[in-house]
């Protein structure tokens, strides 16, 4: 059998133009064929060599693919190289504080994603109002401390486990209240915009009816040394259920200050699109894409979501049978009757001494499968 210097062909290349090349190729290769047809092997690869050199700037690299495994993630990774990317919907998020002295707060913001979702924006966006007086915001930012991934403990038997997977990001920003306000102080955050064509329980997207996501919590006006810190949801939310499964879901919350605490279904604010306050940039990602936008939003009180007909704030999946909460202990009786996105918001009260110090809210999306 003939063997072939690859060596020799890559140095005339240096000596002749690349159509030169081609043109003295393609005839050595026809008079290849008519002397030594069998010679099948040494065509193929004179074949492959010619096309090969004439192609090499065509075809881009091939990079491989890396996914995230099912752990805790540093919020200090940035490295994206190499890496899937997943469009990011955005399933839902919570607000709260805690008051670490008599003249600093902690913001925490937890958002929330299906598992296979990389994108993680490396920090948020939030504005502080003092309730009462009219004056320009103050604008603080959250930064990620902790990425998480866990498997719901509720039996979803329709589902594989990894697809009821929950990821949750992690930020925190500190506040001054150095100077108490009689009133006290308004903390929001915004989100714009769920995808409206696909959720089953809210009015249809349109370019003039964005709707969005507003979260607010009130930090009381407590003096003479008294603190407080909101409540905190013990369990992360349950993102995805079967038609027709019954679910008892832990929706209960904790409070250090032994506060009472009252749960109900409530309406979900919708971000308002009107001069938000930018003082700050944009959150940057650290991989991955995110499809939709978070903001430090306007001043409350905030306009409420949209639902479509036989759906309503109390009623998101349609009726209180196919989800019921306990005001007492935060208990979620689940039952769906029909699949899709619906979107849900949750709440607990803060009351001391008769009082009420604030309303904690979740909104999230959850998927109801076959």
């Amino acid at each position: 059998m003939r063997k072939y210097n690859f060596n020799h062909i890559q140095n005339i290349t240096g000596n002749l133009k690349l159509s030169e090349f081609i043109v003295i190729s393609v005839m050595n290769i026809l008079k290849l064929i008519t002397t030594n047809f069998k010679n099948t092997l040494a065509f193929s690869l004179i074949l492959f060599l010619v096309f090969g050199i004439i192609n090499v700037n065509a075809q881009p690299p091939k990079i491989k693919s890396n996914k995230t495994p099912l752990n805790t993630i540093p919020a200090n990774s940035s490295n994206s190289n190499n890496v899937e990317l997943y469009p990011g919907t955005f399933q839902g998020a919570e607000i709260f504080y805690k008051q670490t002295n008599e003249h600093e707060v902690e913001i925490f913001l937890s958002k929330y994603f299906h598992c296979e979702t990389l994108a993680i924006d490396s920090f948020e966006n939030v504005n502080v109002f003092e309730t009462i007086a009219n004056v320009p915001a103050q604008a603080v930012k959250l930064k990620l401390f902790e990425v998480t991934e866990k498997i719901p403990t509720n039996n979803i038997s329709c589902i594989s486990i990894d697809k009821s997977c929950v990821k949750k990001l992690s930020y925190s920003g500190k506040v001054n209240i150095m100077n108490p306000m009689f009133g006290g102080y308004d903390v929001t955050w915004g989100m714009c915009c769920w995808d409206n064509q696909t959720i089953k329980n809210m009015e249809g997207m349109q370019e003039s009816k964005k709707q969005g996501l507003a979260l607010q919590i009130h930090i009381p006006d407590l003096r003479g040394g008294e603190m407080n810190s909101s409540p905190i949801y013990i369990n992360d939310p349950i993102l995805t259920s079967c038609r027709g499964q019954l679910l008892s879901i832990n929706n209960s919350a904790t409070d250090i200050d032994k506060d009472s605490l009252v749960f109900e279904i409530t309406g979900i604010d919708n971000y308002t699109t009107e001069s938000p306050n930018k003082t700050i940039p944009d959150p940057e990602l650290i991989m991955g894409q995110f499809q939709q936008k978070s903001f430090a939003t306007n001043k409350p009180p905030f306009k409420k979501v949209t639902y479509r007909k036989s759906y309503s704030a109390t009623k998101p999946l349609g009726s209180v049978k196919q989800l019921s909460m306990n005001t007492k202990t935060g208990e979620i009786q689940l039952k769906a009757d029909s699949i899709g996105d619906f979107l849900i918001g949750v709440s607990v009260k803060e009351i001391r001494n008769k009082k009420e110090l604030g309303t904690y809210q979740r909104v999230y999306k959850l998927k109801v499968v076959e």
